[in-house]
C-alpha cells in the first residue's frame, strides 16, 4: 500500500510553468493548488473541447464555494437546484459527469 500512495502523490500534472500533484484519476492531491489554468485543461480532458462558458464557471464556481463553505460537496440535485439548473442541462454542461467534469 505504502508504494501505490507513493506513486499517487509523485504524479505531476504540468502546465505551462506549474506543476499539479494529482492522482492516478488527475485529481489534485491539494486542493490549495487549484486554478483556473487546471480547470480549463481539465475540461479539455472530460468532454468540453471549445473550453468553459459563463455558465459552466458559474457552476464550478458554486461548487468551491460550496465545499469551502461546508466541507462537503454539494449533490448534483442541489446544485441544479440553487441555480436553477435542469439535470440534462448539467450533463449537457459536463458530460463526463459531476466528479470529473465538474
Amino acid at each position: 500500500m505504502a508504494t501505490e500512495d507513493a506513486a499517487i502523490a509523485d504524479r505531476i500534472l504540468t502546465l505551462g510553468e506549474k506543476g499539479y500533484r494529482v492522482d492516478r484519476d488527475g485529481a489534485l492531491l491539494d486542493p490549495g493548488d487549484w486554478d483556473e489554468a487546471f480547470a480549463s485543461e481539465l475540461a479539455s480532458r472530460h468532454g468540453i473541447p471549445d473550453g468553459l462558458t459563463e455558465r459552466h464557471w458559474e457552476v464550478i464556481l458554486f461548487i468551491r464555494r460550496y465545499w469551502a463553505e461546508t466541507g462537503s460537496c454539494p449533490t448534483v440535485f442541489q446544485t441544479c437546484r440553487i441555480l436553477g439548473l435542469h439535470p440534462a442541462g448539467f450533463h449537457y454542461l459536463f458530460p463526463t459527469g459531476y466528479q470529473s467534469g465538474a
